[in-house]
C-alpha cells in the first residue's frame, strides 16, 4: 500500500467517525477510488446507516450507488432492519433489490404483515410477556421451514424477541448460531425469564454443538442454573463424561435427567441401581436402554419411601392488598331519573334506592373485573432447604393484562375489546365507571412439589387494571397458587363517576347534584319533592344532550 493511499484512508477514517461523516462521503466520491472504497467498505455501510436517519431512503440509495457499495448497502439494510422497522417498509417498495436481497425483504415485510394484524386482532391487551405463544409466528411457521442459512442470519438477530425466540426452535436453525447466541448471552445471565428461556431453548436444540453443552453443564448460580444443566442433561448431543458429572448434581431433576440419558448402558444403568437415590431410578426407569425386568426391579425400589425418601421444594409468591373490583355500564335514563330526584348520591345511593335489588354492580356491560388492584410481588421464592442455605428470590418477568390500569370505557363491551358497542349507543346515553376496595388481603399458598418450576411458564395475569391470577402452563401441565379470596366484599371505599355521551367517541362527566339543580329551576320546583315530573325531566335530559 502506498503512503499516499494510507494517508488517505486515515483521513477519510478520521472523517467518518466523525460527526461531519458526509465529508467522508465527499472525499470518497472525489477521488474516485475503488481500492479505497473497498478499504472502508464497513465504515461507510455503517455511516450509510446513519445517514439514513435523516435521509430520505431514495437518496441514499442514489448515493450508495454512486459510492459502488449497493449490492452490499441493500444486503446490509436487509439483515439488521427488524421486521417492524420502516426500512422493511421502504425497501419492499422498490423494485431494484438484487434477488437474495429481494428474498428476504418479501419474508420480512411478510412477517411484519402478520404481526400488524396480530397486534391489531388482539388490541385491549397490555402483554408484557416476551416469551408467550403468539398466533403470527405460529402461522408463519418459522418454527418448522428450513429457511436456508442467510434467512436464519437475518431473523436470529432481530429486535424482535420472540421471532428470535421462534427461529431458534427451527429444528433446521445452524450449530454456528446456536453457539454464537449462547455466547452472546451466557455471560449476561441475570436470569430474567427471556434469557432463561432462551438458553434453554438453544440447549435443548437437536444441533446444540457440544461446546456450548460442555459450557452450560459448568454454569452453577443457583436455582436457574440447574434448568440449564437440566437441559443439557436430556440433550442427546452430551457426550458421557458431561453425564458423569451431572449424575452426581445437588439438583434431584438435573440427577434425574441425567440418568435417563442414552450414553448410559445397562452395564452403566446395573450399578447406579445398585447406588443412586430416588432420582436416580426414576431417571433410569425412563432410560430407553433398559428392559423389562429392569424397569421392574427400579419399580419396587421406589415403592420404599424410608431408603429412597421423596424430596420437595417449596415455590411461594407474596400476596395481594386491595382486593376490589370495579365495572362500567351503561344506566337506563329511568334509573338516573330517579337518583336525580332523590337525595341518593351515586353510586352508593343505588342501594337505598332499589333497597338493594338494583346496585352499581348491575350495569356492567361495558366491564366487570375482581382481584386486587395491588398485585403480588414479581419475585417467587424458592426455598430448597436440601440444596440452599437461603432462600432465592427471582424475577417472574411474564405479565399479560387486559384493559389497561386505566380502561378506556369506549372501547369494551361485555368485558370484550369492542370500540363499535361505544359508537353506537345513542347521544345522550348515561353510564358509569365505578370501583370499590374491600378490607383485607389475599394470601396464596405456597407449592410443595418434587418437580422443578420452569420460571419462564409462570405469568400474572391482570384484567382492567385487577391481578386476578397466576398460570403456570407446562404441556399439559397446570399449577395454580391457590389464593384465599373468601374476604368480605365491603366496599368499604365506593367511588364511581356517571357520565354521558356527547358525540361519537366523546363523553361528559355528570355532576347530580347541579343537574338536579338545574332541572329544578327550569321546571320551577325542587324535583326532590314532586311527583308525576318523571317524562318532563326525561324529555329535559334528552333535549340537553342530544345536541353536543
Amino acid at each position: 500500500m502506498t503512503k499516499t493511499k494510507q494517508e488517505n484512508i486515515t483521513k477519510i477514517e478520521q472523517l467518518l467517525r466523525s460527526d461531519n461523516y458526509e465529508a467522508g462521503f465527499e472525499l470518497l466520491l472525489t477521488l474516485n477510488n475503488t481500492e479505497l472504497i473497498k478499504a472502508l467498505d464497513k465504515e461507510v455501510i455503517s455511516c450509510l446507516v446513519m445517514y439514513l436517519n435523516h435521509r430520505d431512503i431514495k437518496d441514499v440509495m442514489e448515493l450508495s450507488m454512486k459510492l459502488g457499495l449497493f449490492n452490499l448497502f441493500q444486503m446490509h439494510l436487509a439483515k439488521v432492519s427488524s421486521i417492524d422497522s420502516n426500512t422493511i417498509k421502504l425497501l419492499n417498495e422498490r423494485d431494484d433489490l438484487d434477488k437474495t436481497v429481494r428474498k428476504i425483504i418479501e419474508l420480512k415485510y411478510s412477517l411484519s404483515e402478520l404481526y400488524k394484524k396480530y397486534l391489531q386482532d388482539n388490541q385491549g391487551f397490555d402483554i408484557v410477556s416476551e416469551i408467550s405463544d403468539e398466533q403470527w409466528i405460529n402461522d408463519s411457521e418459522i418454527s418448522k421451514k428450513n429457511l436456508g442459512e442467510i434467512i436464519f442470519e437475518t431473523l436470529f438477530r432481530d429486535d424482535n424477541k420472540k421471532l428470535v425466540l421462534a427461529v431458534t426452535k427451527n429444528p433446521h436453525f445452524p450449530s454456528a448460531y446456536l453457539k454464537e447466541l449462547y455466547e452472546l448471552h451466557q455471560d449476561k445471565f441475570d436470569w430474567d425469564s427471556y434469557r432463561l428461556y432462551l438458553t434453554w431453548i438453544i440447549l435443548s436444540h437437536s444441533n446444540c454443538p457440544e461446546t456450548v453443552l460442555e459450557m452450560a453443564s459448568d454454569k452453577n448460580e443457583g436455582y436457574c442454573s440447574s434448568l440449564i444443566r437440566k437441559a443439557v442433561a436430556l440433550n442427546k448431543n452430551t457426550n458421557q463424561h458431561i453425564i458423569a458429572i451431572l449424575l452426581k448434581d445437588q439438583y434431584r431433576w438435573v440427577r434425574q435427567a441425567a440418568a435417563s440419558h442414552s450414553s448410559l448402558k445397562i452395564n452403566d444403568i446395573l450399578k447406579l441401581i445398585e447406588t443412586g437415590d430416588r432420582y436416580i431410578l426414576k431417571g433410569l426407569k425412563e432410560n430407553t436402554n433398559c428392559d423389562t425386568n429392569v424397569i421392574k426391579k427400579i419399580t419396587t425400589l421406589l415403592e420404599d419411601e424410608v431408603k429412597y425418601p421423596l424430596e420437595y421444594t417449596t415455590y411461594s409468591v407474596t400476596g395481594c392488598v386491595e382486593p376490589g373490583r370495579a365495572c362500567a355500564g351503561v344506566i337506563p335514563i329511568d334509573i338516573i331519573v330517579a337518583l336525580i330526584k332523590s337525595d341518593y348520591v351515586f353510586p352508593e345511593g343505588l342501594y337505598d334506592l332499589n333497597e338493594g335489588d338494583e346496585t352499581w354492580t348491575t350495569f356492567d356491560n361495558i366491564y366487570y373485573a375482581d382481584g386486587a388492584f395491588d398485585g403480588p410481588g414479581s419475585e417467587i421464592c424458592i426455598n430448597d432447604r436440601k440444596n440452599n442455605t437461603e432462600e432465592e428470590y427471582i424475577e417472574i418477568g411474564n405479565d399479560i393484562g387486559f384493559g389497561g390500569e386505566s380502561p378506556d370505557i369506549t372501547k369494551f363491551h361485555n368485558s370484550e375489546y369492542d370500540p363499535s358497542y361505544f359508537k353506537s349507543l345513542e347521544v345522550g346515553t348515561f353510564f358509569h365507571n365505578t370501583t370499590s376496595y374491600h378490607e383485607g388481603s389475599v394470601e396464596f399458598e405456597p407449592i410443595e412439589q418434587e418437580d422443578e418450576l420452569k420460571i419462564w411458564e409462570l405469568t400474572r395475569k391482570w384484567r382492567f387494571g385487577l391481578f386476578s391470577t397466576f398460570d403456570y402452563s407446562e404441556n399439559l401441565r397446570h399449577i395454580y397458587f391457590e389464593g384465599d379470596w373468601t374476604h368480605e366484599i365491603s366496599d368499604y371505599s365506593l367511588g364511581g363517576t356517571l357520565y354521558v355521551k356527547t358525540g361519537e367517541d366523546s363523553f361528559s362527566a355528570v355532576e347530580q347534584a347541579q343537574l338536579t339543580d338545574e332541572i329544578s329551576k327550569e321546571l320551577g320546583d325542587d324535583i326532590r319533592t314532586t311527583q308525576g315530573d318523571e317524562d318532563a325531566i326525561t324529555l329535559y335530559l334528552k333535549n340537553k344532550y342530544k345536541g353536543k
